[in-house]
């Protein structure tokens, strides 16, 4: 009784009585400590599962992004592997659809040129008698072959278009099937329909394989001719 006595606080007791001073602290048994132990230990646990949990994923996701780029780099090497040997099949299908082309070329040109030489022969002076107009003197050289056949085509063409140039006609033995020259005052024009022939020809014999616009290259000769004109 007397020790309780003594462990009281009186000055405290009266503070507390007036409402000037706090309550005393709780005082927490051994249980309640166990139980905060063994929940603060549950948390701690908890967090660390967690963060476990995270750093586990964050390594399988960083091993994920490996593989993926290790797939990514073996697809883009083998797609690399397959885009060279299409340009190498292509290449080697071109040359074999040229050297086919070539070889076809080769055998028609002389029968193109008995087909189709002299018209275009013709078309190309018809159409060189317009620049023609107004010179004093416009001479005229075809092939022996054809002279007799475009003669007269040529005056009557010239008639028509009231050319008042004097025809001077005649055939040049240099000049074979399908080639012609025509003069006037300030130009001339030559033609060959055997050049044309040939220089496509040319073209197709030496197409790089796999060059783009190759085809646009040779469509465009065909259509070029050996013609210079000067006004």
């Amino acid at each position: 009784m007397m020790r309780f006595v003594f462990d009281r606080d009186f000055d405290r007791e009266l503070d507390m009585e007036r409402g000037d001073a706090p309550p005393p602290e709780r005082i927490y048994t051994t249980a309640e400590v166990q139980e905060e132990l063994a929940a603060a230990r549950a948390q701690a646990f908890a967090e660390g599962e967690e963060a476990g949990w995270k750093k586990a994923q964050d390594e399988v996701l960083s091993t994920a992004d490996r593989n993926r780029l290790s797939a990514l780099m073996t697809i883009a090497e083998r797609m690399d592997s397959l885009l060279a040997g299409d340009a190498e099949h292509r290449a080697k299908l071109e040359q074999e659809i040229l050297g086919f082309i070539q070889a076809v070329f080769e055998k028609v040109t002389p029968h193109a040129l008995a087909a189709f030489g002299e018209a275009r022969l013709r078309e190309e002076i018809m159409a060189t008698l317009k620049l023609a107009l107004g010179s004093a003197v416009l001479r005229v050289r075809l092939s022996a072959e054809e002279i007799e056949r475009l003669d007269p085509e040529i005056r009557r063409q010239a008639d028509k278009l009231g050319l008042t140039a004097r025809l001077d006609i005649a055939a040049d033995a240099e000049l074979a099937a399908g080639d012609g020259r025509v003069e006037w005052d300030d130009g001339f024009m030559e033609y060959s329909y055997a050049a044309v022939c040939e220089r496509v020809l040319h073209l197709i014999r030496t197409a790089p394989p796999a060059s783009e616009g190759s085809a646009a290259s040779s469509s465009s000769a065909a259509a070029t001719t050996r013609k210079e004109s000067h006004v």
